[in-house]
């Protein structure tokens, strides 16, 4: 009864609050890239207009679903009635996410997924631009696509780290970040997120950026005119800050972060609810830096207390960092990255992704398989008594 209670609300709100809903709903969609007002109107309307069918879709998923467990275990189905119907049920879920997804029609605002041999090749082929990139294996760098390559994905095919992301949904902290330095267009902010290359479409006369090349690179749009620039000034992954200038809760302040004579080597900005005041530190050394998909190893060396500062996203509900195997607490530093404190000699510090959540999601759903397995197989068995 609980259970069709809450399908019955869902129902009633599905029915007579869609204005609501829709407004409520709307408000978590994230800002199109786009200036254009109607532009923007349009893709939230699709937006809205998808995820309200998809919610009638779901009900009905539901609803089917509960009825048929429910008429199968209070005997008022057959076994062979209720696996047909099930199947069924299925194969309609299928056919829908064939029509939205996989061959979605030509007016329904999606493109196919289905990708044919030679697309995929030619994604992987290398121009200039990707190889002199790609062949750039002394240490872990990041580039900068300025202006409107700024969301360009072409390059995840080379496993090239990008400042803009391949990927619309980013974290909280580095969108706020994005959004507060006007997608970290200083060159000091760049250093600090680790940037060694910079793509423009446009050539770029600046101190402290030196041209590579210029030649055309493949994109989502084809190929296009590209001038490519190494940076001056390029900072390495980790480093040890030297002042430490500490500010009120999370208040940072970003018009000194986003100015040009920022230096994130010589000054780091934290949260006073980490540090209790202003100091200075000893510059440490860093001895090595290793990077795989879960895990970063650094090891440091200094002759008295020092400040690491790491250019990685500050996510500790997931990344949990250790100091020669002691768990440490690492703080918000810059208004983005990461920052600890280390005590004077040489240590290991390792940073490793939390899979706990992943492994809880399979455990539920082998649990939820072998569960139905065995419902099904008592259903069967008790029909047959």
């Amino acid at each position: 009864w609980p259970t069709t209670g809450i399908l019955i609300l869902l129902l009633l709100i599905l029915s007579f609050g869609e204005s609501v809903l829709k407004n409520t709903i709307s408000s978590g969609f994230n800002q199109p890239r786009t200036q254009d007002p109607r532009v923007v109107q349009a893709i939230n309307s699709l937006r809205w207009d998808m995820w309200y069918k998809d919610a009638w879709a779901m009900l009905f998923y539901l609803s089917a679903t509960l009825t048929l467990l429910w008429t199968f275990f209070s005997d008022k189905v057959s076994l062979k009635t209720f696996s047909i119907s099930i199947t069924l049920l299925l194969l309609i879920d299928i056919m829908v996410v064939d029509n939205k997804i996989i061959q979605p029609k030509k007016n329904s605002g999606r493109s196919s997924q289905l990708l044919n041999r030679s697309i995929i090749d030619r994604y992987f082929q290398h121009d200039q631009i990707s190889k002199i990139l790609s062949s750039d294996k002394e240490e872990p760098f990041r580039i900068y696509p300025a202006g409107q390559l700024f969301g360009e994905t072409r390059l995840r095919a080379f496993g090239i780290e990008s400042v803009g992301g391949y990927h619309p949904a980013k974290l909280g902290v580095y969108n706020n970040f994005l959004k507060q330095t006007n997608n970290a267009s200083t060159l000091p902010l760049m250093s600090m997120l680790n940037v060694k290359y910079l793509l423009s479409t446009q050539p770029i006369n600046f101190p402290g950026l030196i041209e590579v090349k210029q030649a055309k690179m493949k994109s989502g749009r084809g190929a296009i005119p590209i001038s490519l620039y190494r940076l001056l000034n390029y900072q390495k992954r980790a480093w040890f800050a030297k002042n430490i200038e500490v500010y009120p809760d999370n208040n940072f302040p970003w018009e000194i972060i986003k100015n040009q004579l920022f230096d994130p080597k010589k000054t780091a900005f934290v949260s006073d609810n980490d540090i209790s005041k202003s100091m200075t530190f000893s510059e440490g050394e860093i001895i090595s830096y290793k990077n795989s998909l879960h895990t970063t190893e650094i090891e440091t060396k200094s002759d008295s207390i020092g400040f690491l500062v790491v250019s990685e996203v500050f996510y500790p509900l997931r990344w949990n960092a250790t100091i020669d195997g002691e768990y440490i607490e690492y703080f918000k530093t810059n208004g983005v990255i990461r920052g600890l404190v280390i005590p004077k000699g040489q240590h290991k510090i390792i940073f490793s992704y939390d899979r706990s959540s992943f492994n809880l999601g399979i455990i539920i759903s082998l649990f939820s398989f072998f569960i139905t397995i065995g419902m099904i197989s008592f259903g069967y068995h008790k029909s047959r008594l």
